[in-house]
């Protein structure tokens, strides 16, 4: 976006909630909040703790536990949540981690093909959540904006699925080139906020949404694929996170939103909006966000990099987006075949992408859908890590996209997995890798030496 640039902007107070001692935050820490449609308990205080078997081990031995960096590598993958014995956590395997996403939902898919693979999610796995924004399908235009919500909603009232039923999630668009959505949209004001609201509430047919996201932030940030911070291109002008942030609790205040929601943040952003909202003390006029929405996949673990404690020492669980990497991970643009492809493409070739002619990569080429160019399977060691990826599952029987939503199944922090699927052949293998859960811990190890040799070549 453009955006007029004047003198270097004086640096923002990003003070978090004050400390007490060494690791403690004053006050209370687990104030409770709806995750899934239980109560999860806020994840600053989510203890991840290596098993007992392994602190029981070294105590045994008389020797000292492994440094703080290998105990957690070795156990990762059978940490969790303090509570998850008490019921209070969210599931680890199966539909409840598991959300729909719908951005394929009036382009690739129709109308009744659309009804048909959600009925199917409902019905046939149990899978009760889908996401969708105001800006969706993609690749985005004019003449589609907002259709994927309005097929969710209409698909509620034709199918007669009761609202309290499913959880919807949407988002607001933020600025960019798409005068067709609020008239550019321009800079994501609390005054934006409540229109964009007010559109997805009467496209889905519904007085409430339980999670609402920003979509992206209003000022500039590195994403989408960009990795570096340029501080030539901050600007003056981008709208506040508190103004952002009451918006969205007056939204809540109002019953319109359950829960606030980020997406496509940074560590900055979510530790600026926790301590907007008071940390771990009183509350503010500002909404606590309680889920970002990132990518998160074997090609792409940048969340791990910084955004990971941010979130965690917030309360934010992750929503993953994107664990198969736009279909990468499926394997089918590097030469498996058993992948179940989008659409049925008839006598349609393959492309310069590779794959099947109605993979989706290849069917949007040069129509201005951003992931053709974020994951392009020919970018640098895209090809070499997918191809060890796939080794991976094949070692242990899974097919590649099984896996990799596996992997991501696995982190501690993750509340749900955003899948994208537009057959039933496609959410039938997503939904029983969810039901098999996390991977086991030596899948783990191996997995971090590929990712060392080739890391995140789609950020």
């Amino acid at each position: 976006r453009a955006r007029a640039r004047g003198a270097a902007a004086p640096p923002l107070d990003v003070r978090g909630p004050e400390r007490g001692g060494r690791g403690e935050v004053a006050g209370a820490r687990t104030p409770e909040r709806a995750c899934c449609g239980r109560a999860l308990t806020d994840l600053a205080a989510m203890d991840l703790v290596a098993p007992a078997s392994t602190q029981a081990r070294a105590a045994h031995s008389g020797h000292r536990p492994a440094t703080r960096r290998h105990r957690q590598r070795r156990s990762r993958g059978t940490w969790v949540h303090a509570n998850r014995s008490s019921g209070d956590a969210c599931a680890t395997s199966g539909p409840d981690k598991l959300m729909l996403g719908t951005m394929q939902l009036g382009e690739l898919l129709g109308r009744e093909a659309s009804f048909a693979l959600l009925s199917h999610a409902l019905r046939e796995h149990g899978v009760r959540a889908f996401d969708s924004a105001e800006m969706y399908p993609v690749p985005q235009r004019a003449a589609t904006a907002g259709d994927s919500e309005r097929i969710i909603g209409a698909w509620m009232r034709v199918a007669g699925v009761a609202r309290d039923s499913v959880l919807l999630s949407t988002k607001a668009t933020g600025p960019g080139d798409m005068e067709w959505i609020r008239g550019g949209p321009g800079p994501l004001t609390a005054d934006a906020i409540e229109t964009a609201l007010d559109g997805s509430l009467r496209r889905m047919g519904t007085d409430y949404v339980d999670i609402y996201h920003l979509h992206w932030p209003d000022r500039y940030v590195p994403m989408f694929g960009e990795v570096h911070y340029d501080v030539n291109r901050r600007f003056r002008g981008a709208v506040p996170l508190e103004e952002q942030l009451e918006a969205l609790q007056r939204a809540i205040h109002k019953g319109k939103v359950r829960r606030a929601a980020l997406s496509n943040e940074t560590p900055y952003g979510v530790a600026r909006c926790v301590h907007a909202a008071g940390g771990a003390s009183a509350p503010t006029s500002c909404a606590k966000v309680s889920a970002v929405q990132q990518a998160y996949s074997l090609l792409n673990r940048t969340f791990d990099a910084g955004l990971a404690e941010a979130c965690v020492e917030g309360g934010v669980s992750l929503l993953a987006y994107a664990p198969l990497a736009a279909g990468l991970l499926s394997g089918k643009y590097h030469g498996y075949s058993g992948a179940s492809v989008e659409v049925d493409a008839g006598e349609l070739s393959a492309s310069c992408h590779g794959g099947p002619g109605g993979a989706r990569l290849n069917m949007y080429t040069g129509k201005g859908d951003e992931d053709e160019e974020r994951y392009h399977p020919e970018a640098p060691n895209v090809e070499e890590a997918v191809h060890e990826y796939m080794a991976l599952a094949a070692a242990v029987g899974e097919t590649p996209a099984s896996f990799a939503l596996r992997f991501v199944l696995s982190h501690p922090m993750l509340e749900r997995a955003v899948i994208g699927a537009t057959c039933a052949q496609q959410l039938d293998e997503l939904c029983g890798a969810a039901q098999r859960g996390p991977l086991d811990e030596r899948s783990l190890e191996r997995i971090d030496h590929v990712h060392a040799r080739y890391p995140n070549p789609t950020p």
